[in-house]
């Protein structure tokens, strides 16, 4: 896998900059980010941290996060690039995803009561993928580890950070 995504693959012009990607090939492309991810992973539990830098370093390098922008779901990767050795990379990562767990959780703050009891699973997943950013914040020595512990803090005591607490709870009580 590590010679194939590598090497031998050929990603096309996706980093051209300004690359319009359609749903698609949007979604090939998250596929191919998620692979990468899945190789650094296995690297890392080998112990061969140079080489899961290298292949982060690949991902993005082919599937850059201009084109194919990082989601709400990343921190995994963060956590990956920071594990790796390369906190500022993690960090630009954590903070991408911690912003927009941030946004999003305010969208649903807007919503009314009724409308967001439909959203436990996503508060709940939002509230632990900000957590998540937050603490590689804070291991990659970032400056805005703080000012997004707080906004964690603050959203926790809002209608989606209740929701998300209590759908967590359960989630974690079923384990």
């Amino acid at each position: 896998m590590y010679d194939n995504m590598l090497n031998r693959f050929c990603y096309g012009n996706v980093a051209a900059k300004g690359m319009y990607l359609d749903e698609t090939n949007m979604r090939m492309c998250l596929t191919h980010r998620r692979m990468f991810m899945m190789l650094a992973q296995r690297l890392l539990e080998e112990g061969k941290k140079a080489e899961a830098l290298q292949a982060l370093r690949k991902c993005k390098e082919v599937l850059p996060a201009e084109n194919i922008p990082y989601e709400t779901d990343d921190a995994d990767f963060a956590q990956m690039w920071l594990d790796a050795g390369d906190k500022a990379e993690a960090a630009s990562v954590a903070r991408e995803v911690a912003r927009q767990d941030w946004q999003y959780l305010n969208w649903l703050n807007s919503l009314s009561y009724d409308a967001l009891s439909i959203y436990p699973t996503t508060c709940a997943r939002l509230l632990h993928r900000l957590a998540q950013a937050v603490g590689v914040l804070e291991n990659a020595g970032s400056k805005d580890a703080a000012a997004y512990k707080q906004k964690l803090y603050a959203i926790d005591n809002t209608p989606a950070g209740n929701i998300g607490r209590e759908q967590l709870m359960k989630m974690l009580g079923d384990e």
